[in-house]
């Protein structure tokens, strides 16, 4: 909005007009292209993304302490991606992990050259408490000389 400082000295923009300290008189910017608000609500989905996934890879931490691969963060956060693009209640750019299928995580591989399902022979199911947030993996009882494919020389 424009502000008169004098006699017919104005500062701030009037119509499509912007008027400057210095006295010059220019026209207002362009508003933003919907392609330049296209890649602001990607890459604010892409920071909630990535900090979804660094809470989830916090919230295993001592697991992947020994298991998992180098490219697991960049793998997390693609997976979270999907996780906020079914988010059917907020607009783009607001979507987030609350309101969203948090149970494509299911699954999820932290070392992706060791799948679980070729080292593990034993039952287990893994759960998620929405309301909590705690998650938890049942094992089914196991002989580990049996049902662990465990690397030679290990104990």
């Amino acid at each position: 909005m424009g502000l008169q400082t004098g006699f017919l000295g104005i500062t701030g923009s009037l119509g499509g007009l912007v008027f400057k300290k210095d006295g010059t008189i220019s026209t207002a910017p362009p508003k933003r292209k919907v392609t330049a608000i296209r890649t602001l609500e990607n890459n604010t989905e892409f920071g909630v993304a990535a900090s979804a996934s660094k809470t989830f890879r916090d919230s295993f931490r001592q697991v992947m302490a020994n298991i998992a691969d180098k490219l697991v963060t960049s793998r997390m956060t693609k997976v979270m991606r999907a996780v906020i693009a079914t988010d059917a209640v907020n607009d783009r750019g607001q979507r987030g992990v609350i309101d969203a299928e948090i149970e494509l995580v299911s699954g999820f591989e932290f070392n992706e050259k060791a799948i679980s399902s070729t080292i593990i022979f034993c039952g287990y199911a893994p759960s998620i408490n929405r309301a909590t947030g705690a998650h938890k993996i049942d094992v089914d009882a196991f002989d580990a000389q049996q049902d662990f494919a465990a690397p030679v020389g290990t104990t």
